[in-house]
């Protein structure tokens, strides 16, 4: 029997009136049942006594408990003096679009400033001090922000969303104004004719700088670099080139032959304000990582290097500049005006285009000719050796050596004519010594006359006339001497 049954059973003996007897089963089960009790209640004794022993135990540990709770409240107190500035520092993180961007391009730079919970941040809002180790930063507009001594550095206050954003651009853009690189920008969202990528797209997407889709995005670079209204363009392409020149020089073998990205670092140092007077250390710091392509130096290369369209045009040029009467100085003005339209790649386009140019022209076996278009050459060389940083707007070396040219021809020419010169005096020095001879001749043949008349002097001088013989003697020797005389003057 268990102790239910026990109970159900006693629950049916009752109730009983007066007079009822009372049966045997009745008593039996009364008394089985009141056995189940008596043994439920023994039981219950053994577990009580063990529950006293246990609850005892329990409540020696509860005291031990008790005292290192008491303990560990302590500790916590002291930890949360400790921990209290800890909880002000603030968690930072930054991100943007892409990693990954073409030189020209705009990334845009976003820091988030929360506590360390992930809760916003109470006014004052603090401010994050940016500072790129490669590449430039802007201030995006909406924001407070105090510019650093170069475009490498910036300070942005936080606003009320605990946000704080810059642009970053490549490293040669310092100078450029918003205005003028969203015009960099635009060209590079430019759609490559017959594709369906854009400039920036196609840069990114070319495994190599040759690659086809990077050849056909150089040639809408080209284009607009090239358009007369297109200034911004050339002078952002040409600032590269300037802080770059070693993109020109055989320094490298294979320079072009695969892409350089740089590497651009970005540090984010979020702090209570801005104000350099107080104390104030930075409570979060984060960095970030993105890459610039640099497509510049390689479509630098193609630009310069001669194509049909810029050499045709000069083979047609220079042959009737053969037939002129200053040839140089026509070259020189022609060539001039071409140079002055463009920028520093465009000048180095066409001094590459008009040399090549100059190989492809025969001017003939005319001597002059030949040395007509040695200077041309030789003028175009010293002006490409001149433009290592392209500083000027004219094409001083060339000018400088058609100068030469031009005053070596003039001494030549004057040189000429002192030959000249030389020579007919060298032919009158012959006449006159010719002439000397003669007159020398001339002077003995005189003297011998003089001699002759003075002895007809004195023969006339010795006639007398009186005396026959006398006078013929002596008409006989003036007359032999008249003779001699005409005989030496050929009469």
């Amino acid at each position: 029997m268990t102790l239910a049954i026990a109970i159900t059973d006693i629950a049916a003996l009752a109730p009983k009136a007066a007079g009822h007897l009372i049966r045997p089963q009745d008593w039996n089960a009364l008394i089985a049942a009141l056995g189940e009790y008596g043994a439920a209640l023994s039981a219950h004794d053994a577990d009580v006594t063990d529950l006293k022993t246990r609850v005892a135990t329990l409540e020696t540990s509860l005291a031990a408990v008790g005292a290192q709770v008491t303990a560990i409240d302590s500790r916590l107190d002291a930890l949360e003096e400790q921990v209290q500035p800890l909880l002000g520092q603030y968690l930072v993180t930054l991100s943007c679009e892409r990693q990954n961007y073409a030189m020209g391009e705009l990334c845009e730079l976003t820091a988030r400033v929360t506590s360390l919970t992930g809760q916003p941040l109470a006014a004052p809002f603090p401010w994050v001090d940016f500072v790129a180790a490669w590449g430039q930063l802007r201030a995006k507009a909406g924001f407070v922000t105090r510019a650093g001594a170069s475009d490498n550095s910036l300070s942005v206050q936080v606003n009320a969303q605990g946000l704080a954003q810059v642009q970053v651009r490549a490293e040669h853009s310092a100078g450029f104004s918003e205005d003028e690189e969203l015009e960099v920008s635009g060209m590079l969202g430019m759609q490559v004719p017959a594709e369906n990528f854009t400039v920036a797209q196609a840069f990114m997407a070319a495994a190599t700088p040759t690659d086809s889709r990077a050849q056909a995005a150089y040639q809408v670079v080209s284009a607009q670099y090239k358009r007369a209204e297109a200034g911004i363009v050339r002078a952002w392409t040409d600032t590269y080139h300037v802080l770059k020149p070693e993109w020109a020089l055989p320094l490298r073998p294979g320079f072009g032959g695969r892409w350089q990205d740089y590497r651009a670092t970005v540090l984010a140092f979020a702090k209570p304000d801005a104000d350099p007077t107080t104390a104030d250390g930075a409570r979060g710091a984060a960095s970030i990582q993105i890459t610039f392509r640099d497509w510049l130096g390689p479509w630098g290369l193609d630009f310069v290097t001669p194509k049909p369209d810029v050499v045709g045009p000069w083979v047609e040029r220079i042959p009737p500049m053969f037939e002129r009467e200053d040839p140089l100085r026509d070259f020189g003005d022609l060539f001039g005006q071409e140079y002055g339209r463009t920028g520093l790649l465009g000048r180095k386009q066409l001094l590459r285009g008009v040399e090549a140019a100059m190989e492809q022209v025969n001017p003939g076996p005319d001597l002059l000719r030949q040395g007509v278009k040695t200077q041309m050459l030789a003028g175009v060389q010293a002006q490409g050796a001149a433009e290592f940083h392209g500083a000027t707007d004219a094409p001083k070396a060339l000018g400088a050596q058609f100068a030469q040219a031009q005053q070596t021809g003039t001494v030549a020419r004057q040189l000429g004519g002192v030959a000249e010169q030389v020579a007919q005096t060298q032919t009158l020095v012959e006449s006159v010594n010719v002439l000397e001879g003669r007159m020398q001749a001339a002077e003995r043949v005189g003297q011998n006359i003089q001699s002759g008349l003075t002895r007809i002097d004195d023969n006339v001088r010795a006639i007398n006339p009186l005396s026959e013989d006398s006078l013929r003697g002596n008409m006989e020797r003036i007359g032999a001497e008249i003779a001699s005389i005409r005989a030496r003057v050929g009469g």
